[in-house]
């Protein structure tokens, strides 16, 4: 007898064994531990090639103020020769006031100022004083500025350094990710839901030392479901650090397109998304709220309920459902309007 096909049921997965589950835990904490290395680093060369663009632009500023002013100067000081020289043709000075004024090394101001107020009084003289204070200080402040701009650009090579060795580590993590047996990594999937319970009732105790939110909030935004059938939706998908779609997300990426289809321009990155939103107590933790982590602000996910959110979490990870009781939870945020 052929049994029909609608029959058959699906042999339930096997379950992970003890081994499996200690590995899957063991496997979960080097995830962490790396997550949160990659997010500091990540966020300091960030910061590092940020502060070296900022460096580079203010150089070159200072470079051009400096040439504007030195090139005023030279324009006033042959002014002040021509005036001179015609003063001399017309015998109305002396020639040593001309050799002061034609001689290449004629630079300081005091001669300039004697000579020429022997032909039209201290006007000009005055502002040839100024301007020359003016290019000294210039001068002094391009100089600093390229000084900071080399020293940008070295903080800025240190921590580029930093994040590719540590992206080195994460690559033989993903080796390892990549090889686990489907126990260890269903085990792996049943952690990260769960979370750390000690953290949950510390949590639930208000004993956690999470900053402080805002008494009675302002609700949830009209858009918070469109952010989360947006978030929802992307479930299944691939992480890649950097990604923002529509095929692969990092945390905040996810965060900013969910909220972006919620009607809200949020920043890119964690941190800036952490400043941009309004503290919240767990208590009034609603769905579309944003979960932040890492005590420099590097991860984030979208509340959904009952302790859980949607986030992409690590490298070698998919955009899924997590718990939000993880050690190094940083706050809440609640998205304000646009």
């Amino acid at each position: 007898m052929v049994v029909p096909a609608t029959a058959v049921s699906a042999a339930p997965p096997p379950q992970p064994t003890v081994a499996q589950t200690r590995a899957a835990s063991d496997l979960l904490s080097r995830i962490r531990a790396m997550t949160t290395t990659l997010d500091r680093l990540d966020a300091q060369y960030l910061r590092a090639t940020q502060a070296a663009h900022s460096a580079t632009t203010a150089a070159r500023v200072a470079a051009g103020q400096l040439a504007a002013t030195a090139g005023a100067y030279r324009d006033l000081r042959h002014q002040a020769q021509r005036l001179v020289i015609r003063a001399y043709v017309g015998s109305d000075i002396h020639a040593g006031a001309l050799a002061q004024f034609m001689s290449p090394s004629a630079a300081n101001v005091q001669q300039i100022s004697r000579a020429y107020g022997a032909v039209v009084g201290e006007g000009l003289a005055a502002k040839l004083s100024e301007l020359e204070w003016l290019r000294n200080l210039r001068r002094t402040a391009s100089e600093q500025a390229i000084a900071n701009q080399a020293t940008a650009a070295s903080h800025r090579r240190v921590a580029a350094k930093a994040l590719h060795q540590a992206r080195a580590g994460e690559a033989e993590l993903l080796v390892t990710l990549a090889t686990i047996d489907g126990p260890t990594k269903a085990a792996l999937a049943q952690l990260e839901l769960a979370g750390d319970s000690g953290v949950a009732r510390m949590l639930r105790a208000g004993s956690l030392g999470l900053p402080k939110g805002v008494v009675d909030p302002a609700g949830v935004l009209a858009g918070a479901p469109a952010a989360l059938t947006f978030a929802t939706d992307q479930i299944g998908k691939p992480y890649s650090w950097g990604a923002a779609g529509p095929t692969a997300f990092d945390c905040s990426g996810l965060v900013q397109q969910a909220w972006s289809a919620g009607g809200v321009t949020l920043p890119r990155v964690a941190k800036d998304q952490f400043a941009a939103t309004t503290r919240i107590s767990f208590t009034d933790l609603q769905p579309g709220d944003l979960v932040f982590f890492e005590r420099d602000i590097g991860h984030v996910g979208i509340y959904v309920g009952n302790g859980i959110m949607i986030d992409a979490p690590h490298a070698g990870s998919l955009v899924q459902l997590n718990s939000i009781f993880w050690k190094d939870l940083a706050g809440f945020g609640r998205v304000t309007a646009p």
